[in-house]
């Protein structure tokens, strides 16, 4: 977590994640009446695992006052309000002494929580409480469809499971595919056989899987020792996974290089926020170099299958849109190839694929004849692609003819699904043990 004054100025850090004890890091701040104290979320892996912590302003260290809870916030009634279980507990708090009193009771069930603890709920001052209905997003069914250029959808037959982000295998046999359940490890559908196999098996978050260039390994990012950082395992389950970076900072691989030495991905700095950095296959280890840092947010890189250009997201402009660069000597040149807004770019031979902001995908037609690249004028080819958080969830063939998705399987009152929000009036009167209900 950082500060900064409220008229601006330089921002300091005030907790840093314990890698040691496995922390993976430090979000969901939220500020005690009287600036007392600030509350926020150790995250360790699973939602079940996290802790909430509070920070003290006057002394600067900061302590675990709730086990197995997130996203806390701090309610006029004298309690802290927190996400568990899919749903909403309170504790009673003393503010002087920053210590929960007694035993947590249960507010209400079935709140749509996110894979990161955040829940959908609000507190005001008077004592209303306000809460999207449903249950954890991240377990939500979804599944596994190829889409053409067309439009036309052909499911895989895979099993309904809470699937995230899915990769084909470069020989094009294999999908490597993050399931955001219980466990939050990578899986490998056999497209052949129509088997499932997991890859992963750690209690922490495996994501972000990325194939090696001969099919034989996956990388992918772990928090498994803290922050997360990128891991290689044999795509046959064999051995154990190796570590190939080591930072403080949250690191993603997002592609591989043509000539399989290097892995392209981002890692979000403090001073720079989210970069885009090269690691070394050859020296793990070794220190990232960087790419494309600015003080705007750049992710998603996607190398060109010939290795000579990059592709990325960037809001430099003020919204997201998708930019190319040489590679990889990306300073000598850049150009926007998306309009009015893009993120999550893909290559096929002879066009760029993005999501613009209305999750259609769109391809751009792009010519490096002569060694000048020109991009051509972008065209919708499909609607309604399954989009969560900041990554590209869904892959292309080489030829660009069918599109690998995740298709999200939600009905009309199905966990997650829920467009109303419920409002509860004097909420602890009714849910406090002992307490008389209005």
């Amino acid at each position: 977590l950082r500060r900064v004054p409220s008229g601006g100025g330089e921002s300091i850090v005030v907790t840093t994640p314990d890698l040691a004890a496995h922390e993976g890091g430090h979000v969901f701040p939220s500020a005690l009446p009287g600036g007392r104290g600030v509350l926020f979320t150790i995250t360790t892996g699973g939602t079940d695992s996290a802790q909430v912590a509070v920070l003290d302003v006057k002394t600067g260290r900061h302590k675990v006052v709730i086990r197995g809870g997130s996203d806390a916030a701090y309610s006029e009634t004298g309690h802290l309000v927190y996400a568990a279980g899919g749903g909403l507990r309170a504790v009673r708090f003393n503010l002087a002494t920053l210590e929960v009193l007694g035993d947590a009771f249960p507010i209400t069930d079935g709140v749509v929580t996110a894979a990161t603890g955040g829940a959908d709920y609000a507190i005001s001052r008077s004592g209303t409480l306000v809460y999207v209905p449903g249950g954890p997003s991240n377990f939500a069914p979804r599944t596994l469809s190829w889409i053409d250029r067309q439009g036309r959808e052909e499911a895989l037959g895979v099993p309904p499971r809470p699937y995230n982000i899915a990769r084909l295998s470069p020989d094009g046999t294999r999908i490597a595919v993050e399931i955001r359940d219980q466990e939050n490890d990578l899986w490998l559908w056999d497209l052949g056989r129509r088997t499932m196999t997991r890859l992963t098996f750690d209690r922490n978050f495996d994501m972000f899987p990325v194939w090696s260039l001969d099919g034989r390994r996956v990388i992918f990012a772990s928090q498994r020792d803290g922050a997360s950082n990128i891991y290689m395992q044999s795509a046959d389950g064999t051995g154990v996974a190796q570590r190939l970076t080591t930072s403080p900072n949250q690191q993603s691989p997002t592609a591989v290089t043509p000539d399989g030495t290097h892995v392209i991905g981002h890692e979000v700095v403090a001073q720079t926020g989210t970069d885009i950095l090269q690691f070394s296959l050859t020296a793990p280890a070794a220190a990232g170099q960087p790419l494309v840092r600015t003080f705007f947010g750049e992710s998603n890189a996607a190398i060109s299958r010939d290795g000579r250009y990059v592709a990325y997201q960037s809001n430099e402009s003020g919204r997201f849109e998708i930019y190319v660069r040489p590679f990889p000597k990306v300073d000598t040149g850049k150009w926007q190839v998306s309009a009015n807004g893009g993120t999550r770019p893909a290559w096929s031979n002879g066009e760029i694929y993005y999501l613009n902001d209305a999750n259609c995908m769109m391809a751009v037609p792009i010519q490096t004849a002569g060694g000048t690249f020109t991009a051509g004028n972008a065209v919708k080819l499909f609607d309604n692609v399954w989009a969560v958080g900041g990554f590209r969830s869904f892959d292309v063939t080489p030829d660009g003819h069918r599109f690998l998705t995740v298709k999200n399987g939600w009905t009309t009152g199905a966990v997650g699904a829920s467009s109303s929000m419920i409002v509860v009036l004097n909420w602890l009167a009714s849910q406090e043990p002992g307490g008389a209900a209005r």
